[in-house]
């Protein structure tokens, strides 16, 4: 199987989340800190750009949180050439969030619409401020 993005929607209350391009142990790690709640749920997994890109369009998701440092072997199937190619299916714009290990891609993603940014490795009070800003802003 040839790895490419790692896609995995969680429910949150009436908002869908889902986790995308992020290895194994990260995307372990961030399901971690949401499972303390009862209100998060798994609803699917896929490790390849297609299969990311059905899956996203068939739950739509309201809130998408990306891990920016990786890419697919295809330059095409980056982070952000989904992003883009999301928007062009979408009535709606969702709420962008990147995780990545520096600020280095900061401003180029705050640029282009994301609202917030975490630094890995994740930690339970980063994912707790997003979440409180987003209950606040949803």
């Amino acid at each position: 199987m040839r790895s490419g993005i790692l896609f995995l929607f969680i429910s949150f209350m009436n908002s869908k989340f889902c986790i995308l391009n992020c290895d194994r142990a990260e995307a372990e790690n961030i399901l971690y800190l949401f499972s303390e709640g009862s209100e998060f749920y798994c609803l699917g997994v896929s490790d390849n750009y297609e299969s990311s890109m059905n899956l996203f369009l068939k739950s739509l998701p309201e809130i998408i949180i990306i891990d920016i440092d990786r890419n697919d072997e295809n330059k095409n199937n980056s982070p952000f050439n989904l992003v883009n190619e999301l928007f062009q299916y979408l009535d709606y714009l969702p709420i962008l969030i990147a995780i990545s290990s520096s600020t280095e891609k900061a401003y180029d993603v705050i640029k282009i619409g994301f609202s917030d940014y975490l630094l890995k490795p994740i930690l339970e009070i980063y994912i707790r401020r997003c979440l409180s800003n987003l209950k606040r802003n949803l």
